[in-house]
């Protein structure tokens, strides 16, 4: 993979994988640019510019700065693997997948986690939402989540999170929580066909034998709303732009305070989905 760097009067931009005559590095070279950005921005291979906010596939810290719309709506979005009490033989012989028992499989789960569109959602008890929100998975109930499972979580799926926003995305977080989510969300079931590295295998404790649930969700609809409410009151306020789209606040402004806590509220929301 091919490694660029570009220097600004700041910070350096790293791209890799990326041919910059056909993807504009302008977004990365303009965050590169401001006072408290720490080098090097980096873009990767999957680098699209956005009509609104930092590039796809572009990373970067800044000390100084918070700006909603760099963070953007995929707010803590991302993956878990869990192993199944579940031998992959029993969905496979001889290189040949039984099909029928994998759509079986995946008609239950439909059932019993539905995709967001899905009229029918199961019921989840003792479950406060505002303290989930605050919270975490350390505001789920003992049967949903064990203290092992937690152990796994980084920063243990609790945040110091705040919840500022309307009646109407408390709602929308109670319908969604019990789903998957839409867009690229995904629950997939998979084995080991072949090992690469035995020595990773085994650090990971990846059994070949079995099969897994791979899982990957976030903030949902909870996500979009923080950063159009934030996004919205940034543009209102700015002390930095470096596009129409793209407002920064110094990190100690209060209002950057109240988007980071309302940020960890929906990161919050997204360890215990």
């Amino acid at each position: 993979m091919v490694k660029q760097v570009y220097s600004t009067d700041n910070a350096e931009v790293h791209t890799y994988g990326v041919n910059p005559t056909e993807i504009p590095i302008d977004g990365l070279l303009k965050v590169a640019r401001l006072n408290g950005t720490v080098s090097p921005v980096i873009g990767l291979s999957d680098l699209s510019p956005v009509s609104g906010g930092f590039p796809n596939g572009g990373t970067f810290v800044s000390e100084e700065y918070v700006a909603a719309n760099a963070v953007g709506m995929d707010i803590n979005c991302g993956f878990s693997l869990s192993e199944l009490d579940i031998r992959s033989a029993r969905f496979h012989k001889n290189g040949k997948l039984n099909e029928r028992k994998i759509r079986r499989l995946f008609e239950d789960v439909e059932k019993r986690i539905p995709i967001h569109t899905s009229r029918v959602r199961p019921k989840l008890e003792g479950i406060s939402m505002q303290e989930v929100l605050y919270h975490g998975v350390q505001a789920l109930p003992s049967e949903y989540i064990s203290p092992e499972d937690i152990a796994q979580i980084e920063y243990q799926g609790s945040l110091d999170g705040d919840f500022d926003l309307d009646e109407r995305t408390l709602k929308l977080a109670s319908q969604q929580f019990p789903t998957i989510g839409g867009g690229n969300h995904f629950i997939d079931f998979v084995y080991v066909d072949k090992i690469f590295d035995q020595e990773a295998t085994r650090n990971l404790d990846i059994d070949p034998k079995k099969v897994y649930v791979l899982i990957h969700t976030g903030s949902k609809g909870v996500g979009f709303e923080v950063n159009k409410h934030y996004n919205e009151l940034f543009k209102q306020h700015p002390e930095v732009q470096t596009d129409q789209a793209l407002s920064f606040l110094q990190k100690d402004h209060d209002l950057a305070i109240k988007y980071l806590r309302a940020l960890n509220a929906a990161a919050n929301f997204a360890f215990a989905s």
